[in-house]
């Protein structure tokens, strides 16, 4: 059985990064979580 929908395969892994990226973020300091935190949660919902 041949899949046809290669492109699919990313978007489980790419969930899993963001959750993961999530629990990392909650554990920054305030001040550097909404500098830093904000930009990297908005790439990573771009992705």
């Amino acid at each position: 059985m041949v899949k046809n929908n290669n492109e699919l395969i990313m978007i489980p892994k790419i969930e899993k990064y963001i959750e993961y990226m999530l629990t990392v973020l909650l554990k920054l300091p305030r001040t550097e979580k909404f500098s830093i935190g904000t930009e990297i949660k908005t790439s990573m919902y771009e992705m």
